[in-house]
């Protein structure tokens, strides 16, 4: 648009994920896989309990100003945060996995069942820019942004060896040039 005004849009999203899995009923024998023909037999190879979370939140906008003689200056900004959570419990069935190879035993593979983990992170970022365009169609563009993530294991504490993070700054600047009078390209 080349009139003056503000624009702006915000949003949450919110997202649940559980997916569960378990033995199929009236199967008691450990899994079994006769191995290069990956036939399998007895019980399923596990069953899981996963469950996934993310909370979602946006503001952006953008300033427009018509400047004296046809330009134009444009201030975008944005701000997100991003917070998410996951885990997962794995049971083996007997603990125990059998390997076959033309029908005789293999090998046994023993697990320390069940097993669980968990994580969680924060995201934050926050952007501006500033692109003046000219009446030629000259543009001049800066810009920063700047994003902070956290990641860590829920139940470690606020301690170093319990996470990890990161604070990433990207300053922008950018000239446009007009390849033809009209400025079309």
């Amino acid at each position: 648009k080349t009139s003056g005004g503000h624009e702006l849009s915000a949003g949450l999203g919110f997202s649940n994920g559980d997916y569960h899995s378990r033995f199929q009923d009236g199967a008691s024998s450990p899994h079994a896989l006769e191995i290069f023909v990956n036939r399998p037999s007895g019980t399923a190879a596990s069953a899981s309990r996963d469950n996934r979370r993310v909370l979602d939140f946006f503001v952006r906008g953008n300033i427009l100003n018509p400047g004296k003689g046809g330009g134009l200056h444009r201030v975008d900004y944005g701000l997100g945060l991003k917070s998410s959570r996951a885990s997962s419990a794995v049971t083996i069935r007997d603990g125990v996995h059998l390997r076959f190879f033309e029908g005789r035993p293999l090998e046994i593979i023993k697990f320390n069942s069940p097993g669980s983990r968990s994580e969680a992170a924060l995201e934050a970022s926050i952007f501006a820019e500033d692109t003046w365009t000219l009446e030629n169609h000259l543009s001049l563009r800066f810009g920063l942004n700047v994003n902070y993530a956290r990641g860590w294991v829920p139940g470690s504490g606020a301690s170093a060896e319990g996470g990890i993070s990161w604070l990433n700054l990207s300053p922008r600047a950018g000239l446009v040039l007009p390849l033809t009078r009209s400025g079309k390209s």
